[in-house]
């Protein structure tokens, strides 16, 4: 996604925004993950599906100690039409990065929605975890930002959106 695309907000944004979802049956490696990357979340503004947000609050509010709780935002379930919301946001140029915890052996009622927020997030060249190794990548680059380190940004990744640096 070119700059001038991305509303001014979001390229002057100090703080990344990241989105969190993860399906029922990924909730609880979710919490695992979350557990040990807790520090990375430091001063990141987090917005996730329904049940989800539920569950980064209650990991990261036990964890507030190593920085603060961040700004955890909670839309829609997915069914609902939170995959949908989130969608919306990685179009107006306001996230920075999208995990989506999917799982892949059970059939989702709402798969088009979840078929249309992933290809949102490709099209518009965001960091995308759908698997935990991916996610590690961008807690890596969210615990480089929060040091105060640089990460490189590119036209296609606006002060407060993420690129992956080397880690």
């Amino acid at each position: 996604m070119s700059s001038h695309l991305v509303p001014a907000a979001a390229r002057t944004s100090l703080f990344p925004q990241v989105a969190i979802v993860a399906h029922d049956a990924k909730k609880e490696e979710l919490q695992r993950w979350l557990e040990r990357q807790a520090e990375a979340f430091s001063g990141v503004r987090i917005v996730a599906t329904g049940h989800t947000a539920n569950v980064v609050r209650r990991v990261l509010g036990r964890a507030a100690g190593l920085g603060g709780l961040p700004e955890i935002e909670s839309v829609a379930s997915g069914p609902l039409g939170g995959d949908q919301q989130i969608g919306a946001r990685i179009v107006e140029g306001t996230l920075s990065a999208l995990i989506f915890l999917v799982d892949p052996l059970t059939a989702h009622p709402h798969e088009a929605d979840i078929q249309a927020l992933l290809r949102v997030g490709r099209l518009a060249e965001i960091p995308l975890a759908t698997n935990l190794a991916t996610a590690d990548l961008i807690a890596a680059n969210l615990a480089l930002q929060s040091a105060g380190r640089d990460a490189r940004t590119t036209d296609h990744a606006p002060r407060g959106h993420l690129e992956l640096a080397a880690v």
